[in-house]
């Protein structure tokens, strides 16, 4: 816009000079210069539309600077409204004044207006017409002043956000469509409005005040959703007690949505933790204390979030974290393994584990020198190729963090996933290389220690099993209605996550579908589970391969073809059916995917078969995650 804008400027300017030019050339010879009038038609024309366009570029540049309002710091476009850009910015100011003085006219307490529910509710839809307006918004807000700005969202949430106005001191729901249309539009007065005459006193209070309970209450419900410059929300959230008392939901949920605030105010809080976190663990620790037992699930969750975000799950990549959010990352992994956690945290330690499950692959490896050391924040050289650690985990403390989210299936989703990508990205940088060196060890240290990993998972996993074997005979009833809540938040929060690489998933869904609950515990569910992935590793391990460039001796579909049983291992895109379809075949579905493990190899002398290595590898997984299982019950004594 501004190249264009410059163009059409210097265009009129040239326009100008040459029909001046002409004209004195015309009028000296003395020929009529009407037919320039087109010409000046033109002229007219850009005279017209210039100062319009200059004033949707400043829009458009001042929009540039707003936050995105999507979670977790996915980029996302603001809606651009052709309507809205036709208001000027003193109109916009004007407007946002006058909205301002209506809501000061309403009286909540009045108990003899039937009409306050939908004036309340006249005003946010007005405030929501305007949510990246900047010159609205903060003339709205600079016009109510800071007492009336901070108690906007508690009222607007008691007439119209809440049922009845039920609960409206208790930790707000982040979806609530009053709370978000209150706190974007003031993240956006927050990010462009300064310049507003009062406004930028209200920024400066708020970022430097400490707030009485109930301001500081509605200080939360501003900040809960809007996306804010990150040093402004960092210096609110600290000053309003991230460092003593109880956290709020409200703060510790919007520094989840902001993971570069969330660093800057652990920084606030507790020095540079990059060269000493021993502030913050104790902080970290007093908070998982603040945020567990009964009614604290939207701080447990909040917490949870705020750790993962500074962490970096949302906006960084495995294998590639900053030095602060890795020293975040580290801090939680060694203080909280043994720290009792809110039930809702504990989805977000697994978030954290997904994110790092480079660090996990590494401090779960009992096969190389590093597994002797104790936990370090410093980077490793690892013995296993394409791994770059941030930290190193020592095994123990590795085995303890596992055990922070393994209590249901549906928390261990995102490490799964996590641990998923990883995996295919290990099997894909190395079939290559194996390809070329005629080199089938090539994977034998990854899938050992891949085996490691899932080891600890599962002796995790069995701890929390025997609590719920201890709580069934109290009440089985109860237990088998836990178990099934479990299995069927898992299969939701599994949908499309690419974990197959890592465990045969197929598999489990199938067993806790079918399965009967009350004739065995929680450890034979377990141990049930993993017999099912016992079988289909080979299975899984085969599709990885496949995946990643190896050419077998004969494909799944080639073998369907020439196969006499009738049971095709293949499906119509040419891959593997499930394992989970193959099993409900019973015994000829195993023997159909046997025959083809034989067909490519299996028993034979050629190791780069593509049977020998499925065989080679499923054992080598199963061999070591044997290892670490017996290891792990020295981590428990």
């Amino acid at each position: 816009m501004d190249d264009f804008i410059s163009s059409l400027d210097h265009a009129r300017n040239q326009i100008g000079e040459h029909t001046e030019a002409i004209r004195r050339v015309l009028t000296a010879n003395a020929v009529p210069a009407s037919s320039l009038h087109p010409i000046s038609e033109i002229e007219h024309w850009i005279d017209t539309k210039l100062p319009d366009l200059r004033r949707r570029n400043q829009i458009a540049h001042a929009t540039s600077n707003l936050p995105d309002w999507s979670p977790a710091g996915t980029l996302r476009l603001v809606p651009y409204k052709e309507d809205a850009a036709s208001t000027s910015p003193a109109e916009s100011r004007r407007l946002g004044t006058e909205l301002a003085d209506q809501y000061k006219q309403l009286h909540p307490d009045a108990l003899l207006d039937p009409l306050l529910d939908q004036k309340y509710q006249k005003i946010i839809d007005a405030l929501a017409e305007h949510v990246n307006d900047p010159e609205f918004t903060a003339s709205f807000f600079a016009t109510l002043g800071l007492e009336a700005t901070m108690l906007l969202p508690v009222l607007a949430r008691q007439r119209i956000g809440m049922q009845d106005g039920v609960g409206t001191v208790e930790p707000p729901s982040p979806n609530d469509k009053v709370l978000t249309t209150v706190s974007n539009a003031f993240a956006t007065a927050v990010s462009a409005g300064s310049h507003i005459p009062g406004f930028a006193a209200i920024e400066e209070a708020l970022r430097t005040h400490p707030m009485s309970r109930l301001d500081r209450f509605g200080t939360s419900l501003l900040v809960i959703s809007g996306r804010f410059p990150a040093g402004w929300l960092a210096q609110v959230a600290t000053v309003n007690g991230l460092t003593t008392g109880k956290p709020s939901a409200g703060f510790l949920h919007a520094l989840g949505n902001n993971p570069t605030a969330a660093r800057l105010a652990l920084r606030l809080s507790t020095g540079d933790y990059t060269k000493d976190n021993t502030k913050l663990a104790a902080l970290l620790t007093r908070f998982a204390g603040q945020t567990r037992g009964a009614y604290s699930d939207p701080e447990a969750d909040a917490f949870g979030r705020m750790l993962a975000a500074a962490a970096g799950a949302y906006d960084e990549k495995d294998g590639a974290h900053s030095k602060d959010a890795a020293t975040v990352a580290f801090t939680v992994m060694t203080t909280l393994g043994k720290v009792d956690l809110g039930q809702a945290t504990r989805i977000h330690m697994s978030e954290i584990a997904g994110s790092y499950a480079t660090e996990i692959l590494e401090g779960a490896n009992l096969g190389d020198t590093n597994h002797i050391l104790d936990s370090s924040n410093t980077r490793v050289t690892s013995s296993l190729p394409g791994l770059k650690p941030s930290f190193r985990l020592s095994p123990e403390d590795t085995y303890h963090f596992l055990k922070t989210f393994t209590d249901t299936l549906a928390n261990q989703a995102p490490f799964q996933a996590g641990m998923g990508l990883l995996t295919t990205r290990l099997i894909n940088e190395a079939v290559p290389q194996m390809i070329k060196s005629k080199d089938p060890t090539r994977l034998d240290d990854t899938f050992g220690a891949l085996g490691n990993v899932r080891g600890f998972e599962l002796a995790a996993r069995e701890t929390w099993g025997n609590a719920q074997d201890q709580a069934a005979e109290e009440s089985r009833q109860l237990a088998s209605l836990l178990i099934g809540n479990a299995a069927g938040a898992v299969g939701l929060a599994f949908t499309g996550a690419g974990a197959v690489a890592y465990t045969a998933l197929s598999s489990i869904w199938s067993y806790y579908d079918t399965t009967k609950a009350e004739p065995e515990s929680e450890i034979d569910k377990i141990r049930a589970t993993d017999a099912r992935e016992t079988l289909g590793r080979q299975h899984t391990i085969a599709q990885a391969l496949l995946d990643a460039g190896f050419s077998p001796s004969i494909s799944p579909k080639a073998y369907d073809i020439t196969n006499q049983s009738g049971i095709k291992i293949a499906e119509q895109s040419g891959k593997l059916r499930p394992f989970s379809e193959l099993i409900d075949l019973s015994t000829p579905g195993y023997d159909a995917l046997d025959r083809w493990f034989i067909a490519n190899g299996m028993g034979g002398n050629d190791s780069l078969a593509l049977g020998q290595l499925t065989n080679r590898y499923a054992d080598r997984f199963e061999g070591r995650k044997q290892r670490s299982m017996l290891r792990s019950l020295e981590f428990d004594r």
